[in-house]
């Protein structure tokens, strides 16, 4: 804001006062008869310009909090040496209720996940037994802690000793080796001996460094065919493969494995090809081609170039849910936007009308009739399955659908669609909240409609 147009307001303001009072040939002393004794005023304050026009301080924000690396250590050093971590770990947590129940609640399974790091310092295969059956958040970070400094034999003994646990015992033990480079990696697969296992800890840990070639024939002699493939096809989905397929070959694995990782590859070149091209063309191109992204209501997923080209077109489609505009305008203002792209008449109808179906039934196949000689098999096409997310991401209200519904015939109705998609509303409207949606539908008017709903309603229960 300038401060030029403020200025001028307390400036006609104070005229106004004074004119008031001096105006009609009263000077000082009559304003002072008429007003009494003179009172003491207190002086009003100076409006401060510069703090008034200065814009807002940024609010600070908040301090990250503690990670649950760190709430777990500092919850183990606070567990007194002789506490029965046993109990702690198998106490019951009542469900919370409150955001203070929720933030307390976080601090306790912190304190019973470091106790499970300690029972597992006294027993660790009892507690790793009772985890498989009982445990019902993460102890991964105990299981973390108890291994720290440990051999990989113990890694090892674990994994045989309480198989049912195997996949948490590998999973911290890959985290801790990950730590110390991927060399520490391939010893702990090789330390677990057991192929399947051996997968797990290569698969999630191992990735195409400068080391990867020369460590390649350690790696396949952990593996079985399958693992081996399974290991090199997710280098091909990452991308670059230079000089991988070779070595992968000269280290032993099969002529498929190597082939199976170069066909994941070219499925990454093609798609990057063609993501690139689809880069390339222009909204009209796309409606065009017909693959124009998501049609209803998805404004905040939007595919970037429709914003790009026709930035307001939100805003047309809102205008027309509440009739500011309607249908044939709106498209005015869109192909205007594309450039009056020629030829895609029947896609940037069937575009738009899927836009703004939802938003107003019934004024969108108004339009839609004017425009399409097939509009019930494009009404159809826009009317697939209803689910309560869609409602809810569609805003979609029952009633908007039941006025377009019933001002077709019959054989429209069932042409188009339109009398399925309406029951299929009622009824997710129905098992959300039955007692509201029936009193909602007694009110509507009598009808053959009506009848087919509300036995659609009663006969499917809730």
């Amino acid at each position: 804001m300038r401060p030029l147009p403020l200025i001028l307001l307390l400036t006609a303001t104070h005229g106004a006062a004074v004119w008031w009072g001096f105006s009609a040939g009263a000077g000082p002393a009559a304003v002072a008869e008429r007003s009494g004794p003179a009172v003491a005023r207190k002086e009003e304050p100076v409006l401060d310009m510069a703090k008034l026009l200065a814009p807002e301080p940024e609010k600070p924000q908040p301090a990250p909090g503690p990670s649950w690396k760190e709430q777990v250590e500092a919850a183990r050093k606070a567990i007194p040496a002789d506490a029965d971590v046993v109990a702690i770990v198998k106490a019951e947590l009542p469900d919370p209720r409150t955001a203070e129940d929720m933030a307390r609640q976080g601090q306790e399974f912190a304190r019973k996940t470091a106790a499970f790091g300690l029972w597992m310092e006294k027993d660790p295969v009892a507690a790793l037994r009772w985890m498989t059956g009982n445990a019902n958040w993460s102890v991964d970070e105990g299981v973390r802690k108890y291994l720290e400094g440990k051999e990989l034999t113990e890694v090892n003994r674990l994994v045989r000793e309480v198989p049912e646990a195997a996949g948490t015992v590998v999973k911290a033990a890959t985290a801790l080796a990950l730590e110390k480079g991927q060399a520490e990696v391939i010893q702990l697969a090789a330390a677990i001996g057991d192929s399947g296992n051996a997968f797990k800890v290569l698969n999630g840990a191992v990735g195409f460094t400068p080391e990867l070639p020369a460590q390649l024939p350690a790696i396949r002699k952990l593996l079985d065919e399958r693992g081996a493939q399974e290991f090199l096809l997710r280098f091909g989905r990452m991308g670059d493969i230079t000089g991988l397929a070779e070595a992968a070959a000269a280290a032993g694995f099969s002529e498929e494995a190597v082939q199976r990782m170069e066909g994941e590859y070219a499925k990454v070149v093609d798609y990057r090809e063609k993501k690139k091209a689809d880069e390339a063309l222009t909204m009209a191109d796309r409606i065009r081609a017909g693959n124009a992204g998501p049609p209803p209501m998805t404004f905040d997923r939007e595919d970037p170039r429709l914003m790009k080209e026709a930035p307001e077109f939100e805003s047309w489609c809102k205008d027309f849910a509440d009739e500011r505009l309607d249908g044939t305008e709106v498209m005015a203002k869109f192909r205007e936007a594309l450039g009056n792209p020629d030829g895609i008449d029947r896609p940037m109808h069937e575009y738009l009308f899927k836009k703004i179906y939802p938003m107003n039934p019934a004024a969108a196949i108004d339009w839609l009739k004017q425009e399409e000689a097939d509009w019930q098999g494009m009404v159809k096409d826009a009317a697939p399955g209803v689910s309560q997310s869609d409602m809810d991401m569609q805003k979609i209200k029952p009633e908007a659908y039941w006025n377009a519904t019933e001002s077709l015939s019959p054989e429209e109705q069932e042409a188009t669609g339109m009398s399925r998609r309406l029951m299929e509303i009622y009824k997710v409207w129905h098992k959300e909240d039955p007692e509201d949606c029936l009193r909602s539908v007694e009110r509507l008017p009598a009808g053959p409609l009506k009848d087919r709903l509300l036995a659609s309603l009663k006969g499917g229960g809730r």
